[in-house]
Parts: structure tokens; C-alpha cells; sequence
């Protein structure tokens, strides 16, 4: 049953996303009938060979986590800047009925509320938001579109945990669940599972990625090459990057499977690389090809003559201008910060401060983006591998590590945790090969250590995580009811389109103003992710209707400032 849930969650999106890249060919926009037709579908495929008893079972399964899953995803609103922002523009728009196909640039005027959301909504892959803006269309609900996120949780646990059975010492159940739950728990997923976020997804492809390929290549499992296949279509339309990792991490993986065990499979080779290539220039026609074709560059505006430089804004002042390998390895051993902390980074990488605690969850962490403990919880583990037996499983696991090592080096900003979630499998490596080895008690003792300390880290995220997210409900709630009782003319400038789409949403009266040119705006509300800036004073807004959180609560509460 894991195996079939696992397929399903993966295989139920990306099927989707055919349909409605197809949709878009032939000139139609996003709508419900994608989801519904992916739904049958790859219940028709998965349950094609299994008795009445395990179909009605399977679906029960599938049907209760579908809905399990849209309830959380609609009802926890996204407290992230870039969420709130161009990923929740382009959902809205293709929600709209806009087609990128056809209509693959848009103008400043089409895209409201920012000035420069257009350049990335019409410049940006949009893979993933193009599923989200299908569940969109089918709930009339604009959050419920990240419950694409936990789709893909469900899917990469269910992976992951079935792989664990193909090692004697780790198919246990508490042993399998753990080392399951804790490589599933990496805490860039965990960060932005509540939000538009999609960085994280380059580690879920890449981890099922590679249990595919082993099913494929080592264990001659046929049913693996379709979920394998769809990855590679669609990988390309969700980032430049991550399609890049995909494929070299990959690659490595079949040449080491080549080079240990002498397997090679042609076929797994040819249609991989028939997928990728179709996922470039038909999945991801826009961005890649009508960049190439309006801009002469498929991955504008990263770079070119008018690019938009990004890595400035995401590179702390205390790596600044340090070398890349310097900045890696800082970055990898410092604890959580993101570029709103109150500090400048960490004096001493191993002590915990209020600030750390603080940063860990936020989901566009600039230094120690894999957690408080990653650090010393990589050292445990390190030095335990080393007092191992050396032999040839040995040395094929250190090239694996050392191989996802050097992979930080060879983009830029690799010190980004976020823009390198893959190199999280290296712990979880060391876990499964240690617990798997013939080892001393101490030394298994050491590993299940490192593995609860990877664990907290992803508890602080995830209980912070929900924090955040608890907060940005509450304070958005309670500002949407105020907005909407007033009877003077309120004026609204945010870049969050989540904040307009629920003012509109209840029928609120406001209108829409930019800070810089309308004298009207004066004060600014500081939200979670996206500032707002309004008209309205603290006076503006009843004491006596302010949720109980809000009023028990200090950190609840909304903070007013001058812009």
C-alpha cells in the first residue's frame, strides 16, 4: 500500500500538469477538468492489476489524503514574500484563464499591485504553479494551491520508506520509519511546505529520482520507469537549477551503478533524455523558448545584457565579497539566518541563541539553512563512517558524498541551503549506511543521535513554521474585517496578492495606491513576508474585535511603522 500512496502522489500532479500543458496547446487555459481527469487516470493506472478488496482500499487511502490535504493547504495562508507575491500572481493569473503559451508576455498593467511582477510572472519556469492554479480552479480557494506541497511530502516519505526495505538491518519498523521520516523531514521542505515556495522540490526529485533509477536499474522494476519519465518532463518547467541537478545527480548515479555493479540500462538512458529535452521544449516552452525567441536568452532576466541581479539581495554581509569555498562551508556550519535577523550571523557555531531558534524556520534562510544541530550532527556521523570497515561499499559511499560535496561549488551560491536541498541526503547517506553496517553498539548509538538531532532541527522548523503561519492568519483575518467596516475610503498598497484577493474576496471598498506618489498612505503595517501600507492609523482598528491570540499575545498583535 505505501508503494501504490507514493506513485499516486506523484504521479497524480505531474499527470496533471500533461494535461494541462495540452490545454494550453491547444489555446484552453487552467481549469478543474485537469484534476479530475489526472485523478481517474492514475487510479485507472496504479490499481490496473489488483483485486476489488485493494482498490477499494487504495482509494479510500487516495481520496481521504486528497481532501486531508486541501483542507490544511486552503486554510494555512503563506506568510512568504515571493509566495504572496509573483508565484501567487502567476497562479491567480492562470487562474484568470491567462494562457503563457499565447500570450507568453505581459505587460506591467495586466499584472497588478507591483511594478515589476510582470517581468517575472511572464520571464520565470511555471511548472509548479500551473498544478497549483488546477487545484485553485477546482476549490475557488487561492491557498488551497500549495497542497501540492504536501502531495509531494506524502509521495517522497512513501518513496523513501519502501526503499528502506531493500536493506535487512534497516527493514525494522521503528529503524525504517525513522531513517524514513528524517530524510524525508529535510528542513527547506519542511520551511516551505506552507508556502509557494518551490526550491525545495529539487531535493524530492532528485531523492525519488534516485530510487527509481535503482528500481529500474538494479531491481528490473519496469513500473518505476513512468514516474521516472514524468519527473524528467517536468523538472525543467519548476527551475533552471533544478533540472540541472536532476539530470548531473542522476547521471553520477547510473555511472556509479555501471561502475559497481556493471548494469547499464540503455533504454532507462534513452528515455530520460527524451523526457528532459520534451520537458524543455514543450513543458517549459514558456520560459525557455519565448525567451529565447522575444529576449535571445532562455534564462532571462538571470542573465544578459539587462539581467536582474538576484544574488546580492540573498548574500549576507558577512560572506560578502569571501571566496566560494569559504562561504559554503560557513554556511554549513552556522546556525539558521535569514536576512531579517537581528543579528549579523553566529560568533560561535556551536551554541544556540534565541535568535537561531527565531530564524529556523523561515523559508528563505540565507546561512544554515539545514538547521541548528546539521553541523554537529554531520561530525557525529562523519567520524563514525571513518572508524568503519573500509571496503569496497565503503569507498563507493564516500565518492557518493564527497560527489554531492563538490556539487556545492559549481553553481553559484551554494551557500544558499535552499538552492542546494540535495546535499541534506548526505547525512541520511551516512545514517542508512552506518545503521546498515557491521557496527558496535556505541557506534550505532552515535548515528541514532545525529539522527534525533536532524529530527529537532526539523521539529523547530516545523513547530515555528506553524507559528508563523497561525500569526499571518490571524493578523490577515482580523485586518480584512477592519478594512471592511469602514465607511471613509481606504487605500491599500501591498505586493501581496493574497491580501487583495481576500479583500475582494468579502467585498471590501478600498482602493489600490502606490506609496511613493499617493500622500494618502502613510503608515505601514508589518506583516509576516509582505509589509503593507495604508491610510488607516492604529486607532482605525477596534481593540474589542481583535481575535483572542491577538490580544493575549504580544507577538500577535500588528506593529505600525513609517515607510
Amino acid at each position: 500500500m505505501i508503494k501504490k500512496i507514493g506513485l499516486f502522489f506523484l504521479c497524480f500532479p505531474l499527470v496533471m500538469f500533461v494535461i494541462e500543458t495540452l490545454f494550453f496547446i491547444i489555446g484552453w487555459h487552467v481549469n478543474c477538468f485537469a484534476f479530475i481527469f489526472a485523478f481517474i487516470l492514475v487510479i485507472g493506472y496504479i490499481l490496473r492489476n489488483t483485486s476489488k478488496n485493494i482498490r477499494l482500499k487504495s482509494i479510500c487511502w487516495f481520496v481521504g489524503i486528497t481532501l486531508a490535504s486541501i483542507f490544511i493547504g486552503a486554510n494555512v495562508y503563506d506568510a512568504s514574500y515571493d509566495g504572496q507575491w509573483y508565484h501567487s500572481s502567476i497562479i491567480k493569473l492562470m487562474n484568470d484563464g491567462w494562457n503563457p503559451f499565447y500570450h507568453p508576455i505581459l505587460q506591467q498593467d495586466e499584472v497588478p499591485y507591483y511594478t515589476n511582477t510582470h517581468i517575472w510572472v511572464s520571464h520565470y519556469a511555471k511548472g509548479m504553479e500551473t498544478i497549483e492554479a488546477g487545484i485553485v480552479a477546482l476549490t475557488g480557494n487561492l491557498e488551497s494551491g500549495k497542497t501540492l506541497n504536501i502531495f509531494l511530502a506524502v509521495s517522497l516519505f512513501c518513496f523513501v520508506f519502501d526503499f528502506i526495505g531493500n536493506f535487512n538491518k534497516l527493514d525494522k519498523g521503528i529503524i525504517r520509519f525513522l531513517v524514513a521520516l528524517t530524510t524525508t523531514l529535510n528542513p527547506v521542505l519542511v520551511n516551505q511546505m506552507m508556502t509557494h515556495y518551490i526550491d525545495y522540490t529539487c531535493y524530492v526529485f532528485v531523492t525519488i529520482g534516485l530510487v527509481c533509477v535503482y528500481n529500474i536499474v538494479v531491481k528490473k522494476e519496469r513500473s518505476y520507469m513512468l514516474p521516472l519519465l514524468l519527473m524528467g518532463f517536468f523538472v525543467p518547467t519548476i527551475k533552471f537549477n533544478i533540472a540541472f541537478w536532476f539530470v548531473v545527480i542522476l547521471l553520477v548515479f547510473i555511472g556509479l551503478l555501471y561502475h559497481t555493479k556493471r548494469i547499464f540500462n540503455k533504454i532507462l538512458f534513452r528515455n530520460m533524455a527524451i523526457s528532459v529535452v520534451a520537458g524543455f521544449l514543450v513543458g517549459a516552452f514558456n520560459p525557455y523558448i519565448t525567451n529565447t525567441v522575444i529576449k535571445h536568452n532562455p534564462v532571462y532576466p538571470l542573465i544578459g545584457e539587462d539581467k536582474i541581479d538576484i544574488m546580492s539581495i540573498v548574500t549576507p554581509q558577512n560572506i560578502e565579497g569571501k571566496c566560494v569555498f569559504y562561504q559554503v562551508n560557513y554556511s554549513l556550519a552556522a546556525n539558521p539566518y535569514s536576512s531579517d535577523s537581528r543579528r549579523m550571523g553566529n560568533d560561535s557555531f556551536f551554541k544556540i541563541a534565541k535568535d537561531d531558534l527565531m530564524d529556523s524556520p523561515k523559508h528563505d534562510l540565507q546561512l544554515g539553512g539545514f538547521g541548528e544541530f546539521f553541523f554537529e550532527a554531520m561530525l557525529i556521523l562523519f567520524i563514525v563512517f571513518v572508524m568503519l570497515k573500509k571496503d569496497r561499499r565503503w569507498k563507493v559511499t564516500l565518492i557518493s558524498i564527497l560527489f554531492l560535496y563538490l556539487c556545492l561549488f559549481i553553481l553559484p551560491s551554494g551557500f544558499l541551503a535552499r538552492y542546494v536541498p540535495f546535499f541534506y541526503l548526505v547525512p541520511c547517506i551516512l545514517i542508512g549506511y552506518i545503521l546498515n553496517a557491521e557496527c558496535g553498539k556505541y557506534k550505532r548509538g552515535l548515528t541514532f543521535i545525529a539522527m534525533v538531532m536532524l529530527l529537532v532541527n526539523s521539529f523547530l522548523s516545523l513547530v515555528g513554521g506553524t507559528v508563523i503561519n497561525v500569526q499571518q492568519r490571524v493578523q490577515t483575518d482580523y485586518i480584512v474585517s477592519q478594512i471592511k467596516s469602514k465607511q471613509k475610503p481606504v487605500y491599500v498598497y501591498s505586493q501581496s496578492i493574497q491580501m487583495h484577493n481576500k479583500l475582494k474576496e468579502v467585498g471590501c471598498k478600498y482602493q489600490n495606491g502606490n506609496i511613493s506618489m499617493d500622500k494618502k498612505n502613510k503608515n505601514q503595517i508589518d506583516l509576516i513576508g509582505i509589509k503593507m501600507q495604508t491610510n488607516l492609523i492604529p486607532e482605525d482598528f477596534n481593540p474589542a474585535e481583535m481575535p483572542l491570540l491577538m490580544q493575549k499575545v504580544g507577538m500577535f498583535q500588528l506593529k505600525f511603522s513609517k515607510p
